[in-house]
């Protein structure tokens, strides 16, 4: 391949969840997906949620070779090399998955992690990427490289609190509040709480809002994402909202 002229060029995109069940995977799969079929350019999906590994699974892929298998060649990679390891989704995206093995995510550093993210800027457009559910030390290192925060919450007090956390966090961390987009799963649940609630909660108001749909748990199953099947639900409306903002951002 043609080695790119400037390094960092690729929109890196975190997605964050406030808790684990919130559909944090099932967006960034879907988002990576959305964004080559709109943008035709090249994306990269890195799931660099190292000890669930969910991405593997909403694509129905059994990788080859993980971020793990990366680790003792690190010093001898080249841009050739790294994009050979990668695996390719049918849809057209290219994938980095995490560790198959839970246990293999200790041995993974954040400089190692951060090496692997600003390789991937260089061999791709856009970068997606999977990340825990709080403020690791890999989260924390990679901040001043993204270009976009999603941070995907749900219906319920407990992840409308860990909202309200992390926005603070951000705040004291200098991050900008522009690159961050606020996203409402399975809005439309009725437990009695409102957008509106919620914002006046967080001080912020929620930048994309997904509705509660049988579709998302059918495409997990069966191991298609949604995007591709049913992109005119309206889950996949709110997904190509969501890819417009980040295509027609600065």
């Amino acid at each position: 391949m043609e080695q790119r002229k400037n390094k960092y060029i690729a929109k890196k995109i975190m997605v964050l969840g406030t808790k684990g069940g919130v559909g944090k995977s099932f967006v960034a799969v879907n988002l990576a997906i959305d964004l080559f079929n709109q943008s035709k350019n090249d994306v990269i999906l890195f799931d660099m949620d190292y000890k669930s590994a969910g991405d593997a699974t909403i694509l129905n892929l059994i990788p080859q070779k993980t971020v793990y298998d990366i680790l003792p060649i690190m010093d001898k990679l080249n841009l050739d090399l790294f994009e050979s390891l990668l695996t390719t989704h049918s849809s057209g995206i290219k994938f980095l998955p995490a560790p198959i093995n839970s246990l293999e995510a200790d041995y993974i550093s954040s400089e190692q992690t951060l090496k692997i993210i600003d390789i991937l800027a260089e061999i791709s457009d856009y970068v997606v990427i999977d990340t825990p559910a709080y403020f690791s030390e890999d989260v924390l290192s990679i901040l001043k490289r993204i270009d976009y925060m999603l941070i995907i919450a749900t219906m319920d007090v407990l992840s409308i609190k860990n909202l309200k956390e992390s926005l603070y966090t951000l705040k004291q961390l200098r991050f900008p509040r522009n690159k961050i987009i606020l996203i409402l799963n399975r809005a439309n649940s009725k437990v009695g709480l409102t957008i509106e609630e919620i914002e006046n909660n967080i001080m912020e108001e929620i930048d994309i809002t997904i509705p509660s749909d049988r579709l998302v748990p059918l495409s997990i199953n069966k191991g298609i994402p949604l995007i591709i099947e049913t992109q005119k639900s309206l889950v996949g409306q709110s997904i190509n909202k969501l890819t417009q903002i980040i295509i027609q951002g600065n």
